[in-house]
């Protein structure tokens, strides 16, 4: 029985591996990026029931002080090389991966010097001496990263999404078990920073033992100017969209307080992960066959409107569901501790289900060749972004923060859909068609889950947070079923291709 049950994950295995024509292999990498992300954030998930029964919001908000560092010399410092790796129509970079290795090194040798000898500085910015000793033990960090294998590249420009899946998911999990264990012994702030350095060290081991190649200290100028003559806009990119992404965590941070930070980190990690996981397992995946179908703009335009279909399908509803059932979720999942968070989880919902179209967006200008447009983009709505944010943290809180992260955002859609519809010759009836259905299925739900949620009592709160999700789940189904048979909207048409190319 043992053999046959090990044949049958054998062969199940050997299903999902990616192989075949390239749509064979996207459905196939997808499906592994699917189980790294969802496992991931379960994990996250895991570590948050745990945390933020024994941490408190001011413990987050430090920690996310140190990430807002950190996150900022990376992105201020990233080069674009893994991108510029991917884009390149070759399959064999070899020749290139020496040279993105030293990059490597110095960049990563600089990012520590950096955290370490500036962890004064950032300490006085927030009036938080806690992160000095936190921001020199984080400091190990970018040295891990610094080492790591390059060859990992090859994880995602061949599309071996099965290995990626064990090098990112091998991380998490040892991530997970240092930052609980530590914190169910000592419930403190470095359960956090641990539970982090743990996952880059376990991803440094597995870079090696996960892909053959073996750098050495070998520099070529002439193809780190390549590399990097393709990665400036995406630099340009990575710097503009540190201030989108973690200027929010600024301004509550140094405008408000470390335990205002901590509950809006929390719930943006809560709000927003839905949609943004399911956004990102799609596109890291499709920005590699984006790029190999650059020059075939018929094939290209169809395979986003038919990625465009998925994310709406499926992020659509998580948005809509989160919004209702976030008071309930708070309660039961985080405790009262946490009710501050709530509406502010609500906002930054919404603010991820329009996230995820922007990033898909982004992914095909960036396929064809096309960088600079999401740098200018951003550049706009950075601008949007600073003009709104101060008054709104000192007037109106963190709720005001996240208000302001979600309105930019929803105003520069139009100009994202006009840039997109230009390159691929798409007309806005296309891209429209593509929404209105999970939009319209996702409301509806969304109105059922509400009322339903009036009729339960407080006493059964756990009970009512199954129930509402299990309804909304089937709630969904049965709309967008009923939707797309009565308006061919294609969606059981791609779900069954889906399932055909996964058992090959």
């Amino acid at each position: 029985m043992i053999s046959r049950l090990l044949q049958k994950l054998r062969d199940l295995v050997r299903r999902i591996t990616p192989s075949g024509n390239i749509y064979s292999r996207t459905v196939h990498s997808g499906l592994w990026e699917t189980f790294q992300n969802v496992g991931g954030r379960l994990l996250q998930l895991l570590v948050l029931l745990v945390l933020a029964r024994l941490l408190s919001p001011r413990d987050f908000g430090l920690m996310g002080i140190v990430l807002l560092v950190v996150a900022g010399l990376d992105r201020f410092s990233r080069l674009g090389v893994n991108q510029a790796l991917i884009h390149r129509h070759e399959d064999d970079v070899d020749h290139y991966l020496d040279t993105a290795w030293v990059l490597q090194l110095v960049r990563g040798a600089l990012i520590a010097t950096l955290l370490f000898l500036g962890a004064p500085l950032v300490a006085g910015i927030f009036g938080e001496s806690r992160v000095v000793p936190l921001l020199h033990l984080i400091a190990v960090s970018p040295l891990l990263l610094a080492v790591r294998n390059p060859g990992v590249v090859y994880f995602e420009k061949r599309l071996d999404f099965h290995l990626k899946f064990l090098f990112r998911m091998g991380g998490s999990i040892v991530e997970a078990v240092v930052a609980i264990g530590y914190a169910l012994v000592s419930p403190d702030v470095l359960a956090l920073v641990y539970g982090y350095l743990a996952a880059d060290a376990t991803r440094l081991l597995l870079s090696y033992w996960l892909q053959g190649y073996r750098p050495s200290v070998s520099f070529d100028l002439e193809k780190a100017g390549q590399l990097l003559g393709y990665g400036k806009w995406i630099t340009a990119n990575n710097v503009v969209n540190f201030f989108l992404e973690e200027g929010d965590d600024a301004a509550v941070g140094v405008f408000l307080s470390a335990q205002a930070l901590g509950f809006y980190k929390i719930a943006y990690r809560v709000g927003t992960a839905p949609a943004t996981e399911v956004t990102r397992t799609i596109s890291n995946v499709v920005f590699s066959m984006y790029s190999k179908l650059q020059d075939d703009r018929d094939r290209l335009r169809n395979a986003f409107l038919q990625t465009l279909r998925l994310v709406g399908v499926l992020s659509f509803p998580m948005v809509i569901g989160i919004v209702a059932v976030a008071p309930v979720f708070v309660d039961v999942v985080l405790g009262d501790d946490w009710t501050p968070a709530i509406t502010t989880m609500q906002i930054l919902t919404v603010y991820g289900g329009v996230t995820a179209l922007t990033v898909l967006f982004e992914q095909v200008w960036k396929a064809v060749g096309r960088p600079e447009l999401v740098s200018k983009v951003s550049i706009l709505q950075l601008a949007l972004l600073a003009a709104a944010i101060y008054p709104a943290a000192v007037q109106f809180g963190i709720e005001g923060v996240a208000a302001v992260v979600a309105g930019v955002t929803v105003v520069t859609i139009p100009v994202r859909l006009y840039i997109t519809a230009s390159l691929l010759q798409l007309s806005y009836f296309e891209v429209a068609r593509e929404l209105v259905y999970p939009i319209v299925a996702s409301l509806l739900m969304g109105a059922l889950v509400l009322t339903v949620r009036q009729e339960f009592q407080p006493a059964l709160r756990g009970l009512e947070l199954v129930a509402l999700i299990v309804l909304g789940g089937i709630a969904y189904l049965v709309l967008v079923t009923l939707l797309d048979s009565l308006f061919d909207w294609g969606i059981t048409r791609n779900v069954r291709t889906l399932i055909s190319t996964v058992r090959g």
